[in-house]
């Protein structure tokens, strides 16, 4: 005789779907502010080109090195 299965408990939510109520991991901010980086130029100095770079670094320091 089989043993029977556990029940899975549900999925919250799928990997690829991002919920307002839960706050991005680490390697999720990561990837967001290098797409936010990556929309400006490597000259452009405005204010919101030096903000995307502040937090692309700041997302980068709190990445862990090993999950790279």
């Amino acid at each position: 005789m089989a043993t029977p299965r556990k029940p899975r408990k549900p999925v919250a939510e799928s990997k690829g779907k991002k919920t307002e109520d839960r706050p991005l991991t680490p390697r999720e901010e990561y990837r967001e502010a290098l797409a936010d980086l990556n929309r400006y130029s490597h000259n452009n100095e405005t204010a919101e080109a030096r903000q995307a770079r502040d937090r692309f670094d700041r997302a980068d320091r709190t990445r862990s090195w090993w999950r790279r």
